[in-house]
């Protein structure tokens, strides 16, 4: 029994040294190490024992024994049990591991810099992306201050300490800073965790400064594009084209008249408040931006305002598209320009209306006449007519009554013609007192003079403007406009050419174009350039008409006239002058005249120097009688030419005197205090008003050759030129007259006490060396007691004319 007994616990010795040494080597581990060796020696020992008891060397001590093997059993079961949880603890420390590799790799692959800070603020990790936050590697941080990286930090762990055994995250925005000196904005997350060894923190931080450049970005452009909005003072509008909904904005709604919280969010919304006139074309251009035919929407149209009236607005829009080209949204926006058409259509009827009567001004009346010429061009359609109206003697009353009655009297002859025309005819003022009027699909020409008629009647008619009882009779051309004309320029110019004809002809009354007028017409252009490039060469000549005193019956002085020769044909001054003094070449023309005939007059005053000193008379126009350079030209000229003002008469037509004002009366006071001699020429082919005989500083009187040519066969012409011959000496004033060609004439005019006679019975205009001729042989004959035989000249005196 004892050797069982014995041979049991050899057993569980060696099983528990067996098991020993297996702990030791699977957990590595000194304290298993150790016991195995313990268990293994007392293994031995009662081994040793046993066998010695076997042996027969030693008792077998049984109690010993059963000791050492319940011990034995007993190391057996605890090392089982902690072999069992070195296992699960060995388990354990791999899954941490495993966590902790999987942790590590999230840390270092993650965009955002993750660190760990230990209590005393030290970093003791930090991910690769650190590097590409804040510009230091991970290993340039370790065992370094986070203060480093974020200095605002520390102050923020001051204020935050966590309970022991707990732990808690937070997150906050701070302020980083990179290695090169920049600052950061940062967004991070803090965990922290109150360990023995103090409080651990882990932070994850993200840079967030572009993004907050960009917010402030995208704010000041919000704000831009608000402030832009609200300045404008545009509705904005968003069409989502998926759900067909609409965002109104509160000012969109504000144009038409809705209130901030009216529902408002269906395209029909919108589309029903067009004006059916606009609606279609609206759609048209919504429906080719969106199909793609244009980059953007844009339409001017009229909408409905709650107040029942249109208002007109610019609506302008974008489409949103997918990749595919398909729109999935539109925004734009919507202005109120009302205003702005108003002030078009303003703008617009100002263009096309004369601002004082408000009829038609000439860009209408052509666009008229064009729309009209086009439809006489059809078959069997109906002409028209234009008439010209240019009013008689208005240029009196602006300057007897003054410009607002000129103009009130313009209104009314606007009125009197609107009404005197029918419903389809056209008036239109053209500038000043001309006005145009377009008659339309006249079934003959007598309905058209019929309407004339009643015009002329009607403008007849007295007219009072304040308190002032006003006349006036107008000038009219009547062109007949048909097929044959093309523009409407020229329809218009036929009728200035026939109104023109009508104020040759006396006035007040209306005269109808023929193409004769049209012929005269480009006659007259074409001389004028003739007669401008005669100019530019000094082609003008001058001619000398002897003057005869009557109670000498020598030669007194000369007339200075004008000549003109064109390709071997002399072109009546009659003909030339009236062109020169609307072409503006009277100017220079004068100027020609009066330096030569002066030079002349010089000459031969120096020849003739023993007798009286003989004189010239230069022709001076209406229109040099209002330069301002006239005294002192004229002056200038005299000191030139040596010749003293007392040998110069200066003729004045005697229609320019009727036009009499300050300013030319102050200019004939001037010449006359310079010593000139001032001459009324044509007396009797105007008005022959007596009151500027004795009011204005005239010197003499030039009767008409009319009256002289026409003295013999009418008793009535005789007794007028005797009473004008008698009221000339009884003002002190000589008496020249012109046009005598016959000796019994010659005789008359002395009878009746004329000063001076010319013409053709003593000479033609002769040019300077014949006039030379003329006075010398003069001087032989009537020393001779005998009249000189006249002077013969190819040239026929015409009007005179001097500068």
């Amino acid at each position: 029994m004892s050797i069982a007994v014995l041979l049991g616990a050899l057993v569980l010795h060696l099983v528990a040294g067996w098991t020993a040494v297996r702990l030791a080597l699977s957990s590595r581990r000194l304290w298993w190490t150790t016991v195995a060796l313990a268990i293994l020696l007392m293994a031995l020992w009662r081994v040793t024992a046993a066998y010695g008891v076997v042996v027969g060397r030693a008792a077998p001590d049984l109690g010993t024994e059963v000791l050492a093997a319940a011990i034995s059993l007993l190391t057996i079961v605890g090392m089982r049990e902690a072999v069992r949880a070195t296992a699960a603890l060995r388990r354990t420390n791999i899954a941490l591991r495993r966590s902790e590799d999987r942790y590590r790799a999230v840390a270092e692959s993650a965009m955002d810099a993750i660190v760990v800070i230990d209590g005393k603020g030290r970093l003791t990790y930090a991910n690769p992306a650190v590097e590409s936050v804040f510009g230091y590697s991970p290993g340039d941080l370790f065992e370094r201050p986070f203060s480093l990286l974020a200095p605002e930090a520390e102050n923020l762990f001051e204020r935050t300490t966590p309970t022991r055994g707990h732990s808690r995250e937070r997150m906050v925005q701070i302020r980083g800073r990179h290695k090169d000196g920049r600052v950061l904005s940062l967004e991070a997350t803090f965990g922290e965790q109150d360990e023995d060894g103090g409080v651990t923190r882990t932070g994850i931080m993200r840079d967030i400064t572009q993004r907050e450049v960009l917010q402030r970005q995208l704010r000041t452009s919000e704000e831009r594009y608000s402030l832009a909005s609200r300045g404008a003072n545009d509705g904005i509008w968003d069409w989502d084209l998926a759900t067909n909904r609409i965002f109104f904005s509160p000012r969109w709604k504000s144009i038409v008249g809705l209130a901030e919280n009216a529902a408002c969010s269906s395209p029909s919304d919108w589309m029903s408040r067009i004006h059916p006139d606009d609606l279609d074309g609206v759609r048209a251009r919504l429906a080719a931006h969106l199909d793609g035919y244009s980059e953007h929407f844009q339409a001017e149209y009229r909408i409905l305002h709650e107040d029942g009236l249109y208002r007109w607005v610019l609506c302008r829009g974008i489409a949103v598209r997918h990749a595919s080209g398909h729109a999935y949204r539109m925004a734009g926006s919507q202005t109120d320009i009302t205003a702005r058409k108003n002030a078009e259509e303003r703008l617009i009827h100002e263009a096309l209306h004369d601002s004082l009567t408000g009829l038609p001004n000439r860009a209408m009346l052509l666009d008229r006449l064009r729309r009209c010429l086009e439809h006489c061009r059809r078959r069997g359609a109906r002409p028209c007519a234009v008439l010209f109206v240019d009013l008689d003697r208005f240029k009196n009353v602006n300057d007897s009554l003054g410009h607002a009655i000129g103009d009130q009297l313009l209104i009314e002859v606007a009125s009197k013609l609107t009404r005197g025309v029918r419903p389809e005819d056209t008036v239109a003022r053209l500038g000043g007192d001309e006005f145009a009027i377009l008659l339309e699909h006249l079934e003959s020409r007598q309905v058209g003079l019929d309407i004339v008629n009643r015009l002329l009647a009607s403008l007849a008619e007295r007219v009072e403007v304040e308190e002032h009882e006003l006349v006036t009779t107008a000038s009219i051309g009547f062109v007949w406009g048909d097929a044959r004309y093309e523009n409407p320029e020229d329809l218009l110019r036929d009728a200035d050419m026939a109104m023109y004809r009508a104020k040759e002809l006396g006035k007040a009354r209306c005269e109808v174009f023929d193409s004769r007028m049209h012929d005269l017409a480009c006659s007259r252009l074409a001389l004028e350039a003739d007669l401008r490039r005669a100019v530019e060469r000094d082609a003008i000549e001058v001619a000398y008409q002897p003057i005869v005193s009557l109670t000498t019956g020598r030669t007194s002085g000369f007339e200075a006239l004008a000549r003109w020769t064109l390709d071997g044909r002399m072109i009546s001054p009659a003909e030339f002058i009236p062109i020169a003094e609307e072409a503006g070449l009277i100017a220079p023309i004068e100027l020609r005249i009066l330096r030569q005939a002066l030079s002349d007059l010089s000459a031969m005053q120096r020849r003739f120097a023993g007798d009286a000193p003989l004189t010239m008379n230069l022709n001076l126009s209406g229109r040099r009688l209002r330069d301002p350079g006239l005294v002192e030209g004229l002056r200038d000229s005299l000191a030139e030419a040596s010749v003293e003002p007392g040998s110069v008469r200066l003729e004045i037509t005697e229609s320019w005197l009727l036009e009499d004002d300050a300013e030319t009366t102050g200019i004939l006071e001037r010449l006359r205090e310079l010593g000139f001699k001032l001459v009324i020429d044509d007396f009797g082919t105007g008005y022959s008003s007596l009151s500027y005989l004795h009011r204005l500083p005239i010197q003499g009187v030039k009767l008409d050759r009319s009256f002289v040519k026409e003295m013999e066969s009418s008793e009535r012409r005789a007794t007028i030129v005797s009473a004008v011959v008698n009221l000339t000496k009884q003002l002190a004033l000589e008496t020249v007259a012109e046009g005598v060609e016959t000796s019994a004439q010659v005789e008359r005019l002395r009878r009746m006490g004329v000063d001076f006679v010319q013409g053709f019975f003593f000479s033609r205009a002769v040019d300077a060396k014949a006039a030379e001729a003329f006075v010398a042989r003069e001087r032989e004959v009537l020393d001779g007691s005998s009249r000189p035989e006249p002077l013969k000249s190819p040239r026929r005196a015409g009007r005179r004319l001097v500068a």
